[in-house]
């Protein structure tokens, strides 16, 4: 599946599961960059 194919289907989904796996994605976006040394201003 790409990423184009996993947007379109998370797009189906209801707002607040959409929600979530963005705060989800964020933090581990987050997580990844302090992991490598970048902080937050």
């Amino acid at each position: 599946m790409t990423s184009q194919e996993i947007l379109q289907e998370a797009l189906k989904l209801p707002l607040s599961e959409q929600e979530s796996i963005a705060n989800k994605l964020a933090y581990h976006v987050l997580g990844e960059l302090q992991s490598i040394g970048f902080e937050e201003a």
